[in-house]
């Protein structure tokens, strides 16, 4: 997830290693209430968004690598790429939660502590803002 939200290798390695530094020194705090997933993907948000505001660091056109998924031509792989980065930041984290980590509405909703028609209306903006930068994009 995080080198989805950042874009960079390194970057996203080093928001991990905080993530798992943070949540190992606060376990205690931990009440149980949801899944130890859950509590690692809000950990990974909040990492992800304080490097942002430090860095002041946003992903240009120009950062942007093939995706992992092989199912895809290298081609097609770039464009959806771009695609995902070019959403705006609560829809792009939607994105990469339900598509790439493969989380379900009801865990999205308690890692972003949002209702689930939220998460809903989000991943449908997403969805229908990238058909139309994929269609554009394919012209």
């Amino acid at each position: 997830m995080a080198y989805w939200m950042v874009g960079n290798e390194a970057d996203a390695q080093d928001i991990t290693q905080d993530v798992f530094y943070y949540a190992y020194r606060r376990i205690k705090f931990f009440r149980g209430e949801s899944h130890i997933f859950t509590y690692l993907y809000r950990i990974a948000l909040n990492q992800i968004y304080k490097f942002k505001k430090k860095s002041k660091r946003f992903l240009s056109i120009e950062d942007v690598n093939d995706i992992g998924d092989e199912k895809f031509p290298m081609e097609e792989r770039v464009d959806i790429r771009r695609a995902v980065f070019s959403l705006p930041p609560k829809l792009k984290e939607i994105t990469v939660l339900y598509y790439f980590e493969g989380i379900d509405y009801k865990g999205i909703q308690e890692i972003l502590k949002i209702p689930q028609g939220t998460v809903k209306s989000r991943l449908a903006r997403a969805k229908d803002l990238l058909k139309k930068t994929l269609e554009v994009n394919n012209e």
